[in-house]
C-alpha cells in the first residue's frame, strides 16, 4: 500500500470509480486534495468543511467507510494517516466524494421560523392588554400564554379573544372561558357555512328549473344538496378578526415639508385604482407596465421634495426590485412582498413592527385598504388615502395653478416610458 512513501488509493465520485498511484509533496492532505480535484476539473474551495456558503452552493467533503459504514469526514492529513492506519489492510483505501449536508434552512423551515417570530411579536404588544386594564407583567405573560394556545387551534383574533377571556375567567384558571368562546366562534361559522351553502342550494335550484328540471329540496335536504363541507377559508378567518380601532386617515392639503422622513406606497391597493392604470394592470402582461406608471409617479415626486429619507413602494409581487439614491438623497425603494409575505398589506405591517416607536411617528403610509389601515393605525401610525395624497403630489409638482387631473398625468408617465423603452431598444 506505501512504497516510496507512495499511496495506492481509490475514489468513487457518483458513478465515476478511479484509481491511482499518489506520491505527496509537502502537506500529505493537501498533496491529496489537489490531486482529487485535478482528476474530476473541481475547485478545492468547495470542500471547506462546515462553510454555511459552500454548502449552499453544493459543498462536497472527501470521507472514507468505518466498520460501521458510516461516512468518516477527512479534511487534515493527520485523519489522512488515521484513515491509512484505519485501512492498513486494504488495498487501495478507498475514499468517496460526497456532497456535504447544508446547513441552511429550506423555505419551508425559514417561513416557518418567520411566522413564529410574527406571532411572538403579536402577542408581546403590551399597549394592547394594557387597553384591557391588564398592567402586571405576570398577568400578561398569562394571558400571552393562553391567547398563543387559541392561535395554534386556528383563533387568530387577538383582541376579541383578549376581551373575551378578560370577561369570562375563573381567576386564573381559563378553562371555561376557552371552552366557551371555541363554542360561539365555531357556532359562528358553522352559521356562516350554513348561510353559504343555503345561497349556493338556491342558485342550484333556480339553475335546474330554469332548465326546466322541476326540483324541490325540503328543509332538511337543502343542506345536502351535493355541496361538499369545506373547512372555513382564511379569508373568512381574517373577516373573523375583529379590530377595535378604526383607521384613521390623515387629512391635509399640502405636503408637509419636513415633517415625514418615511414615506410608505401600498402599490397594489394603487393599482386598482386608476381608470387607466387598473385597465393595464388587469391586461395580460400589463402589470408590469402599470406598475412602471406608479413608479415613475412616486419617483418624481421623491426627487422633488426635502427631508424625505427614504420611498418605499411594496407590490405583492414584482420582478423591478431595486434601490437608489436620487439627487436630493432620498433613498428610492421598490420592493415585492413575495416570496416573503403572501401581500403587501402583511410586508408593510412587519416593517412597522420591526422599526421603533420613534420612527413609526416619523411613517406616513399611503393606502385606503381599511383592514390594513387599522393595523397601521394600532401601531401608532399615519395614513393618507392616495387620492388625497396624489392630489397634493400634482400640486407640489406643477403648483398651485395646475390644470393636470391624475388619470392625464398617468398618461403622460406611460409615453414617457413608451419612449424611453422605444429609445433603449
Amino acid at each position: 500500500m506505501n512504497t516510496n512513501n507512495s499511496l495506492s488509493l481509490k475514489i468513487t465520485k457518483g458513478d465515476d470509480i478511479r484509481r491511482f498511484i499518489l506520491t505527496p509533496v509537502g502537506d500529505l492532505y493537501q498533496s491529496l486534495l489537489n490531486h482529487i480535484c485535478q482528476l474530476y476539473g473541481i475547485n478545492p474551495v468547495v470542500f471547506t468543511p462546515n462553510d454555511p456558503h459552500q454548502n449552499e452552493v453544493g459543498g462536497l467533503k472527501l470521507v472514507y467507510k468505518d466498520d460501521s459504514n458510516h461516512d468518516i469526514t477527512i479534511s487534515s492529513s493527520d485523519e489522512v494517516n488515521y484513515a491509512l492506519n484505519f485501512s492498513k489492510e486494504k488495498n487501495p483505501l478507498a475514499l468517496y466524494i460526497i456532497p456535504q449536508k447544508s446547513s441552511a434552512m429550506s423555505k419551508a423551515e425559514t417561513r416557518a421560523l418567520k411566522k413564529k417570530e410574527r406571532i411572538e411579536r403579536k402577542y408581546s404588544k403590551v399597549n394592547v392588554y394594557h387597553k384591557f386594564g391588564i398592567t402586571d407583567p405576570v398577568e400578561i405573560e398569562l394571558f400571552r400564554k393562553e391567547l398563543m394556545e387559541l392561535e395554534q387551534m386556528g383563533y387568530y383574533a387577538m383582541q376579541k379573544n383578549l376581551k373575551f377571556l378578560v370577561n369570562n375567567r375563573n381567576g386564573n384558571d381559563f378553562t371555561e372561558a376557552k371552552k366557551k368562546l371555541i363554542e360561539k366562534i365555531d357556532g359562528m361559522k358553522k352559521k356562516k357555512q350554513l348561510k353559504k351553502e343555503k345561497k349556493k342550494s338556491k342558485k342550484f335550484s333556480k339553475k335546474k328549473k330554469k332548465d326546466g328540471q322541476d326540483i324541490n329540496y325540503s328543509e332538511g335536504d337543502e343542506n345536502e344538496a351535493s355541496f361538499e363541507d369545506s373547512e372555513t377559508s382564511k379569508d373568512d378567518q381574517d373577516e373573523e378578526e375583529v379590530m377595535d380601532i378604526s383607521p384613521v386617515y390623515l387629512d391635509m392639503e399640502v405636503w408637509p415639508e419636513n415633517t415625514f422622513s418615511y414615506l410608505y406606497i401600498d402599490g397594489n391597493n394603487l393599482l386598482y385604482m386608476f381608470d387607466n392604470v387598473r385597465n393595464l394592470a388587469i391586461k395580460q402582461n400589463g402589470k408590469g407596465k402599470a406598475q412602471e406608471i406608479l413608479v415613475g409617479a412616486f419617483e418624481m415626486f421623491a426627487s422633488i421634495v426635502d427631508g424625505l429619507s427614504e420611498l418605499i413602494i411594496y407590490f405583492d409581487l414584482t420582478t423591478t426590485v431595486y434601490e437608489k439614491i436620487l439627487e436630493n438623497n432620498t433613498k428610492f425603494m421598490i420592493k415585492s412582498a413575495r416570496p416573503t409575505f403572501s401581500t403587501s398589506d402583511d410586508a408593510l405591517v412587519f416593517d412597522v413592527e420591526e422599526s421603533d416607536p420613534e420612527k413609526r411617528k416619523k411613517c406616513l403610509f399611503v393606502t385606503s385598504d381599511n383592514g390594513l389601515c387599522s393595523r397601521l393605525t394600532a401601531l401608532g401610525t399615519t395614513i393618507v388615502k392616495p387620492k388625497l395624497f396624489l392630489t397634493i403630489v400634482l400640486r407640489k409638482i406643477y403648483g398651485d395653478n395646475h390644470t393636470i387631473n391624475l388619470e392625464q398625468w398617468f398618461v403622460e408617465i406611460e409615453k414617457k416610458i413608451n419612449m424611453l423603452g422605444t429609445q433603449n431598444k
